[in-house]
């Protein structure tokens, strides 16, 4: 995470119990290679485990234990159920046993998307990875697209 912005958003968020098991299936819908990123008891990134093009994982995490996810190459943050974070969440049981005292909770599942950019946004991702910054200004665009370009 070498962006500034999301790890002052990141500051103070952190895992608090261990009281609740939530099963969860992460599914990579990205095209990429993700990783899966755990915030532990103080606030520290752990990466637990890297997620293959198109690949599922069944985890046993818990409740309160925030999860980021991120493009293994680029680093670029994606989307865990449409949020950048994703919290777990008190599991459904569908079978419970009490002679035994077991209980069966419901997967919970947590689909990896890339997040939509405005076109601007990524135009302009775009051109800064192809196109040097001292060479901008020769591109056949027009004068404001430049100076955005520039100050970008």
């Amino acid at each position: 995470m070498e962006n500034n912005d999301q790890d002052q958003e990141e500051q103070g968020m952190r895992s608090l119990h261990h009281h609740c098991v939530s099963p969860v299936r992460f599914q990579n819908r990205t095209g990429r290679n993700v990783n899966l990123i755990w915030i532990d008891y103080e606030g520290k990134q752990g990466m637990l485990v890297e997620l293959q093009k198109e690949q599922d994982q069944n985890l046993n995490t818990y409740v309160t234990h925030p999860w980021l996810a991120e493009d293994s190459e680029t680093k670029e943050r994606l989307l865990l159920n449409f949020s950048e974070v994703f919290f777990p969440v008190e599991p459904e049981i569908v079978i419970n046993d009490f002679r035994p005292r077991r209980a069966q909770a419901k997967r919970i599942l947590v689909k990896i998307t890339t997040p939509v950019h405005r076109l601007e946004k990524y135009c302009k991702q775009v051109i800064l990875g192809l196109v040097d910054k001292e060479n901008i200004k020769h591109l056949p665009l027009p004068p404001i697209i430049i100076k955005i370009l520039l100050e970008s």
